[in-house]
């Protein structure tokens, strides 16, 4: 083991203590102690006063109580024990359970109990197979080569002698150690070049121009950005948020839950039915066709599949269902109590509740404006011949 002489925490602190020492006037020694005195006399002033107190408090409280406390330190009797308990038979949870497991096993099989013995002990010492190196090690070593071939140095990934310094480090200079930053890599084009200004393009100059001159034509002022401009042409429809994602209806939800719970249970899926041949209204005026029999043109028909299930089979009316009697008596007397007539779906009502947003179409995809088409053409058509791709 190398000697580094003493530590510099060590040094410091012996430098601390002889400091301290010369100022107080005084040698610390790390000696123990003189003992303490021992059995010298000690005057006795008579009880304390919180004491007094106490005990007074406590005769007061007892005289109230009828009852004098009696503080004992002796040891306390043993609980009874080996005492009579009745037996009431097995618990309700117990039966139970037992009542249960006797079901269970007569459908699985016998249950075997938990069983508290110890776990053996697991496999060891058995034969792994070597399928060579990982291949996430391969790379590692791949891509570590390729890096010291390139930096011309060879990563070592144990501490040399010659990197332990505590103190300051000579190869970095006032500055810092700025030979640790990472590597600028080039962009491949100049950036924050002086660009001479030649004034307003030609094409804006042109723009503006044509602007006053049309607003000379139309007495009318083009105004675009301010708030008159934006309290004009603003769109109600986006102070609405709407939902496109509404709920499901609650029997709608429970719809599919009893349509999934019955399919589980039967074990079949439902499948919409196709149409019938009861579904198909025949057009008196048209002709026949000479490939058909009177029977229909059946060799184009689909072949039909099973459905496993009836459709199409006598319902009985047993009338209206009451619950819906029920709403409309409660309609009814909301009514006459409210003293308003409920619409829903009347031309009056729709009028009432009409979205006015729904009344413009929004076009979601706008086309491009010509001068951003322009620009990406031409963007386009910079980077092939420059054989360069423009990254922001």
């Amino acid at each position: 083991m190398p000697n580094f002489g003493v530590d510099h925490d060590v040094k410091e602190t012996q430098k601390h203590a002889s400091a301290a020492e010369s100022a107080l006037g005084h040698q610390w020694s790390g000696a123990a102690a003189a003992d303490h005195p021992k059995d010298y006399f000690v005057p006795h002033f008579g009880d304390d006063t919180d004491i007094k107190s106490t005990q007074e408090h406590i005769v007061a409280a007892e005289s109230r109580l009828g009852h004098q406390m009696k503080a004992s330190f002796a040891q306390p009797a043993n609980p009874p024990q080996d005492y009579f308990v009745p037996h009431f038979g097995p618990d309700h949870d117990i039966r139970e359970t037992i009542v249960h497991t006797q079901a269970a096993e007569a459908k699985y099989g016998e249950w075997k109990g938990a069983s508290f013995a110890p776990a053996p002990e697991p496999p060891r010492n058995y034969y792994v197979p070597d399928f060579g190196m990982d291949k996430d090690i391969k790379d590692s070593l791949y891509h570590t080569d390729a890096a010291e071939k390139s930096l011309g140095h060879k990563m070592s990934y144990v501490q040399a002698q010659a990197d332990i310094n505590l103190e300051s480090d000579p190869i970095c200079s006032s500055a810092g150690c700025t030979q640790y930053k990472h590597k600028k890599k080039p962009l491949g084009y100049k950036i924050n070049y002086p660009v001479p200004n030649f004034g307003v393009d030609s094409d804006i100059l042109d723009n503006h121009d044509s602007l006053k001159l049309a607003e000379g034509m139309k007495s009318h002022i083009l105004e675009m950005g301010t708030e008159a401009s934006k309290a004009k042409w603003h769109n109600p429809a986006k102070d609405v948020d709407y939902n496109f994602a509404p709920k499901l209806d609650g029997d709608i939800i429970t719809t599919n839950k009893n349509l999934a719970d019955t399919e589980t249970n039967l074990n079949h899926h439902w499948a919409l039915a196709v149409q019938l041949d009861s579904d198909l209204k025949v057009d008196s005026k048209l002709e026949s066709d000479p490939i058909c029999s009177s029977a229909g043109c059946t060799q184009y028909k689909h072949k039909k599949k099973d459905l496993g299930y009836k459709i199409n089979y006598s319902v009985p009316n047993f009338g209206r269902d009451h619950d819906i009697n029920d709403n409309f008596a409660s309609i009814k007397t909301a009514e006459g109590m409210i003293g308003h007539q409920f619409q829903i779906g009347t031309a009056a009502s729709k009028e009432k509740w009409a979205n006015k947003a729904k009344d413009t179409d929004y076009d979601f995809n706008p086309a491009l404006d010509e001068d951003v088409i322009s620009t990406r053409s031409n963007l386009k058509l910079a980077e092939g011949q420059l054989g360069h791709s423009w990254e922001i």
